[in-house]
């Protein structure tokens, strides 16, 4: 099985007013490996259609081909620096960010939700499901694509910090228009009792007491400076360490996340009122589509802009310990973009069972 589709594929297995039993079948004539979950089968028949417009039969599971094309038709990107309607070129788009946000909150049942960073990224696909295992094992990440590991280092403590202001910024604005409010609380699990709930005010101030020793004794004084540094894996073990050996807690795990209350009956009108968001899904897959290249236009960017600055003041004359010797190599772009290929696109190998290895 090829990992993406070919021209000469299509134009080999297809024909025009050609039915298809269904997707598993079209995947097999195009020679590619289908997608498991909903999502990424939506996803992929967007991509499929670059190639050649083929259409679900109405009420079955079958799809028909309308047309072949002549070439592999371009993603739409509405961002290009040459499109007159676009004011965001360069920066996050937060009039996008919002409207996914509200469609996330709007498709829940619960009008008080708990969401990590992590969790609100990836349903308004800012990311994709690599991202956080990503993140959280980069030893094994650099092992998997040969990415030098002060590259992914730096990779997510750019990238992550960027994309936890961006969805602040997201969920603060929908704050001001009184649809939300938030709060950023830890979660934990207790022993015997494993599933997650909100620390209590005692908890979070033992929980913070313990985040902060182990943070100070490992060197650093701001939690972004652990990813900087690669040492996120090493953190969290720490405070799992002294969670145990502390023999009055009885909680065994622990994590941050935003606590949001919904005022959820004018979110469901806000929602109808945007494009029918929650009832029409194509438009939500073009829009999750639309996201995950603007994020991933926006990392290049900035990695470009790095590299740029550091051939510009240093050359190839700097220190080998300096972050600056990494931006100077042409191998950090092709870093970035392999990583970014891996945890933001749309349309991602799964690599959890890589990483398990």
């Amino acid at each position: 099985m090829n990992q993406s589709i070919t021209m000469e594929t299509v134009n080999e297995k297809l024909e025009v007013g050609q039915e298809v039993k269904n997707y598993k079948v079209l995947c097999d004539l195009l020679e590619v490996e289908k997608k498991k979950c909903k999502k990424s089968r939506d996803y992929h028949l967007l991509e499929i259609n670059r190639y050649a417009n083929v259409e679900k039969i109405k009420g079955t599971q079958r799809f028909i081909v309308n047309k072949i094309f002549d070439e592999v038709q371009p993603k739409v990107d509405k961002r290009k620096s040459d499109n007159p309607d676009n004011k965001r070129n360069g920066r996050f788009d937060y009039e996008l960010t919002e409207i996914l946000l509200l469609d996330l909150f709007a498709s829940s049942y619960n009008e008080v939700s708990y969401y990590t960073v992590g969790k609100l990224l990836e349903g308004i696909h800012a990311v994709n499901g690599n991202y956080s295992i990503s993140r959280h094992n980069q030893k094994a990440l650099a092992k998997i694509t040969e990415v030098k590991l002060k590259i992914i280092n730096e990779f997510f403590a750019k990238t992550h910090n960027s994309l936890k202001n961006f969805i602040e910024r997201g969920l603060a604005n929908l704050e001001k228009r009184f649809l939300i409010t938030t709060e950023k609380v830890f979660m934990v699990k207790q022993l015997g009792d494993f599933s997650a709930r909100p620390a209590t005010r005692k908890e979070s101030q033992y929980l913070m007491k313990v985040h902060r020793q182990v943070l100070i004794g490992l060197g650093f004084t701001k939690e972004s400076q652990i990813y900087a540094s690669g040492f996120d894996k090493k953190f969290y073990f720490e405070v799992e360490k002294k969670l145990k050996e502390d023999e009055s807690n009885k909680i065994v795990e622990c994590y941050k996340a935003f606590r949001i209350v919904l005022n959820y009956d004018e979110i469901k009108n806000v929602c109808n009122e945007i494009e029918d968001l929650i009832l029409n899904n194509d438009e939500r897959i073009t829009k999750h589509i639309e996201m995950s290249e603007s994020i991933e236009k926006r990392i290049s960017e900035s990695a470009f802009s790095r590299h740029k600055k550091a051939k510009t003041e240093y050359g190839f004359s700097v220190d080998k310990d300096r972050i600056e010797y990494i931006r100077v190599q042409d191998e950090y772009l092709e870093g970035f973009d392999k990583i970014k290929g891996i945890v933001i696109s749309p349309f991602p190998d799964d690599i959890k069972v890589k990483m398990k290895k």
